[in-house]
């Protein structure tokens, strides 16, 4: 986490209330980071509102030996749901209840390898009864809880589903929808950008440590010829996202109803190559470029990769399974610009391992790890743990990580 000290191998631990984590720096030549981490379990405080999606420490890799969104399963009791408790939501139009809208919940886990940062896994799908009310069994944990009718806007929740709480319940109003409209131009020049891609995201939902939504819960638009686009959704604030060609993705606020504009800035790109350790060109490498936001590529078969992104300042690394390196300095890029020359020289890649333990010191099983680029964005490797708790991210190049953990009723808190 931003501004949090490494620890020294002499001094592997570092305790909290919440969480307690060490990590251990290895010399050059060493064979890898280790950790341990400690989870408390899910309860009613901290509010909901000073809750992140998960904490993160630094950690540091030396080398050593060593899809899209996932698709939503079949609502299913999750492990220990006997006697779990339940989500009561509460679905209102104009004050009143609500009966036969249907209601979704599903439940946050971090990502498990390949999958994105955070992903959610659909618990439940009920229909309000007369009184507006719909159950479902819910173990303890983060859930989104959406509610859609016929005409009607649809609704997004966030609800924390506290430990030894009988039932947890939320109020969704829900109205017919309203328009926003808005328009795609370039930075600068606000000459228009045609057929941008949009997403928009309830506000609380969005940003780069925000948990975003299920794939079947977003919305998406198209701008047209001039860049112009509307949707019609609930009443509220939202963040809208918009995408082109040539163009660095950006971000604006909006107000529904109401308009918005978007600007795009014109895209950087980096270049370079990626050798193995006898010079040899490695094709097939994935390139990491991690800053404001974690741009991927992969190398040709001469090992060279050419990465478009926004413009900003990245740490750049690759990586194959045998394999694994970094450019050593930070690369600059800006609008339009193309930064060349970078050649990256793989070696042995890195390993994080550690232990996950609940508040009495008992193995976290099945828990999910997640490792990023030192207050960067995006995911660089992941893993769950086993049986006694422990886990192990390979593939990692030498340099300074954060890692995220959490687990199902539980909760990991800043450190």
């Amino acid at each position: 986490m931003p501004g949090a000290p490494p620890v020294s191998t002499a001094s592997p631990r570092r305790a909290g209330r919440w969480l307690a984590i060490g990590a251990a720096l290895v010399a050059a030549l060493g064979i890898f980071g280790t950790c341990v981490v400690q989870l408390a379990e899910t309860r009613r405080e901290p509010p909901a509102h000073e809750r992140g999606p998960g904490a993160a420490t630094d950690f540091f890799a030396t080398p050593a030996p060593s899809a899209p969104p996932p698709g939503m399963a079949a609502p299913q009791p999750s492990p220990g749901t006997a006697g779990a408790g339940a989500l009561e939501i509460t679905v209102t139009r104009a004050g009143a209840p609500l009966a036969g809208a249907e209601v979704r919940a599903y439940l946050r886990r971090p990502a498990a390898g390949g999958e994105p940062a955070t992903a959610w896994r659909l618990a439940g799908t009920t229909a309000t009864a007369v009184d507006g009310v719909a159950s479902l069994t819910a173990p303890p944990g983060i859930y989104l809880v959406v509610a859609r009718a016929p005409g009607l806007g649809r609704r997004h929740a966030l609800v924390i589903r506290p430990l030894g709480e009988d039932a947890t319940r939320a109020t969704l109003p829900v109205a017919p929808p309203v328009e926003l409209r808005g328009v795609v131009v370039a930075r600068g020049t606000r000459q228009p950008v045609p057929l941008a891609s949009l997403e928009i995201i309830p506000e609380e939902l969005a940003g780069p440590d925000a948990p975003g939504l299920p794939d079947e819960e977003r919305t998406g638009a198209v701008a047209d010829a001039a860049g112009r686009f509307r949707v019609a959704l609930a009443a509220g604030s939202y963040a809208v996202e918009a995408s082109a060609v040539g163009h660095a993705r950006a971000q604006a606020r909006a107000l529904a109803p109401g308009s918005v504009e978007v600007a795009l800035a014109a895209s950087g790109v980096v270049e370079g190559f990626v050798r193995g350790p006898d010079g040899a060109p490695v094709g097939d490498a994935e390139v990491l470029l991690a800053g404001g936001e974690l741009a991927r590529g992969s190398t040709n078969a001469a090992g060279g990769f050419s990465v478009e992104l926004a413009p900003g300042t990245y740490r750049v690394s690759a990586r194959t399974e045998r394999g694994a390196g970094a450019w050593p300095a930070p690369v600059a890029v800006g609008p339009g610009s193309r930064a060349a020359g970078i050649e990256i020289v793989l070696a042995r890649p890195g390993s994080i391992v550690g232990d996950v333990t609940g508040d009495g010191g008992a193995p976290v099983a099945r828990a999910s790890v997640t490792v990023s680029p030192h207050e960067g964005a995006g995911q660089v490797g992941s893993a769950s743990t086993d049986a006694e708790g422990r886990f192990a991210v390979d593939g990692l190049g030498a340099g300074v990580y954060d890692v995220a953990v959490g687990a199902d009723g539980f909760t990991v808190a800043a450190h």
